[in-house]
């Protein structure tokens, strides 16, 4: 979940937060153990605030890369994405 922020200079106003796991994947769904997370300079330029802002929350990228740990029912195995494959994503 997203927490609000203000603008600045990102070592000051970001801050690493762990969440707990989710429950099992619904119908359709992937659970990702996510590796890695590229920060854009778009990303940057939002958090220090010359852009003009979207929302008043902002979790810094949406991409990523990891392993898939769980699906859930009806995930059609020949899209790829199966327990133990790794997947990158982009909403």
């Amino acid at each position: 979940m997203a927490r609000k922020v203000q603008s600045g200079n990102p070592a000051d106003v970001l801050s690493v937060a762990e969440v707990d796991t989710p429950g099992p994947p619904g119908a359709g769904q992937a659970l990702v153990r996510v590796r890695a997370l590229p920060i854009h300079i778009d990303d940057l330029l939002a958090i220090q605030g010359p852009y003009p802002p979207q929302t008043a929350y902002l979790t810094p990228s949406i991409e990523g890369t990891g392993i898939v740990e769980a699906v859930g029912p009806g995930t059609s195995a020949a899209s790829g994405v199966t327990t133990g494959a790794h997947v990158s994503f982009f909403p």
